[in-house]
């Protein structure tokens, strides 16, 4: 049996009708963009796993955008792609400055300033 290709796949996923011109479009940038895109976000990041993950989020928010689609589909993803990576390094630095101050509390102080927080919007000083 011979191997089939991508064309081949391509073709008979259009006879079926199973693929739109949109996500052929899609995955012929993500195939060519995809290495880069990731790389750009792990510089950011430093985080190569996460990066990946971040970059297909990016391809799927382009593929929804109507106006980033044409021919300066890679600006924008590039462009995205990093504002995408820097969101999650302020998160990630977020996450971890509220790591270390609630190491600080005690268990049972932390349990009851979250409660307290919930039912009154906000914690009291102790």
């Amino acid at each position: 049996m011979a191997a089939t290709t991508d064309s081949a796949v391509r073709i008979t996923f259009d006879e079926v009708g199973l693929a739109s011109e949109a996500e052929s479009a899609l995955e012929t940038i993500f195939c060519v963009e995809y290495k880069r895109i990731a790389r750009v976000i792990a510089r950011v990041t430093r985080d190569p796993a996460r990066a990946e993950e971040i970059a297909v989020e990016v391809f799927l928010k382009w593929a929804q955008t109507p106006k980033a689609q044409g021919e300066h589909a890679a600006g924008w993803l590039y462009r995205t792609a990093v504002r995408a990576g820097l969101r999650e390094l302020r998160s990630e630095t977020r996450r971890a400055w509220y790591e270390r101050l609630f190491a600080l509390v005690p268990s049972g102080r932390a349990k009851t300033c979250i409660r307290r927080a919930k039912n009154n919007g906000g914690c009291a000083a102790y």
